[in-house]
C-alpha cells in the first residue's frame, strides 16, 4: 500500500474507533509493521514495511494497533484485547503474523542470522552491539542445536560466502572477540572492544564467583590475537 494511503485510511480508522486526542505517525521499524504508543496516543505504522504489505493487512495492522489503544497498555494481548480487536474488525487477533508481500517484493535486508546455511531472522538495519556481544549465549526457541552455533553477517556476505554446492567449502562466519578474560588458560569472558582502564585496574581484586575466592589474583586480560598465540605456543596465562 503506498504510503499516502495507509496514512488517509489510518487517520480515518483512528478518528473512527479512538477518542479525540490520539493521532497517526510513521515509525522506523524494520521488522514490526505496527505500534501502539499509549502515553503520546499515537498509532504508528512502519515507513519500511507499509509499502510491500498488502492493502488488507495494512488494514489489519492499524485495526490491531488501534485494539492496544482501546484495550490499554495493561492487557497486552490477552483475552480482553482479543475481544475488542474481534469487536472493531480484526480477523485473526495474534501477537504477530507474517509478510504478506510476494518474496520478490520483499526489503533486501541488510544483516542476517544464520544457523549453519539457514537464514533464520532478517535486519533491515545493523543489529546493536549488544546484539553481537550475547550471540554466543542466545539460542532459538525451541531449538537447543543453535546455541553458540549462530553468526550475524551482512546479507551481501552471506550471498557471496555461504554455499550448500557439494564440493565447495563453506565460509564459516563468527564474530570474534578483540579482549578475552582467562583464567588457567581458559576464556571466562568476551570483550567485544577494549575494555576501560577501570576494569584493568580492579583486576587484581576479581574473582570468579562460581569457583571462589581462591580465583583473586588468578584472572587476566589479554587481546584475543596474544591469546590465539599463547594457546598455539602452549604459554601458561591466566
Amino acid at each position: 500500500m503506498r504510503l499516502e494511503q495507509a496514512q488517509a485510511l489510518a487517520e480515518r480508522l483512528i478518528k473512527e474507533h479512538l477518542p479525540e486526542g490520539w493521532t497517526f505517525y510513521w515509525t522506523k521499524q524494520t521488522r514490526g509493521f505496527g505500534m501502539c504508543w499509549h502515553a503520546p496516543k499515537r498509532i504508528g505504522l512502519s515507513r519500511h514495511n507499509t509499502p510491500h504489505e498488502a492493502d488488507d493487512a495494512v488494514e489489519q495492522t492499524i485495526l490491531h494497533e488501534i485494539a492496544h489503544g482501546i484495550a490499554g497498555r495493561a492487557n497486552g494481548h490477552n483475552r480482553e484485547w482479543k475481544r475488542v480487536a474481534r469487536s472493531i474488525g480484526v480477523k485473526n487477533p495474534r501477537a504477530t503474523r507474517a509478510r504478506t508481500c510476494a518474496p520478490e517484493n520483499a526489503p533486501t535486508p541488510v544483516w542476517v542470522l544464520i544457523f549453519g546455511d539457514e537464514i533464520l531472522i532478517e535486519y533491515l538495519r545493523k543489529p546493536p552491539t549488544s546484539t553481537f556481544e550475547s550471540l554466543h549465549t542466545r539460542q532459538m526457541a525451541g531449538r537447543p542445536e543453535t546455541k553458540g552455533e549462530m553468526h550475524l553477517v551482512s546479507y551481501d556476505d552471506y550471498k557471496r560466502g555461504v554455499r550448500t554446492m557439494i564440493g565447495v567449502t563453506r565460509k564459516v562466519y563468527r564474530r570474534e572477540p578483540t579482549w578475552v578474560m582467562v583464567y588457567a588458560g581458559e576464556i571466562v569472558k568476551r570483550y567485544y572492544r577494549k575494555p576501560n582502564r577501570k576494569v584493568f585496574a580492579n583486576l587484581p581484586n576479581l574473582y570468579l564467583p562460581k569457583r571462589g575466592r581462591h580465583t583473586v589474583g588468578k584472572l587476566d586480560i589479554i587481546s584475543y590475537r596474544d591469546y590465539q598465540v599463547a594457546k598455539l605456543n602452549k604459554t601458561h596465562f591466566g
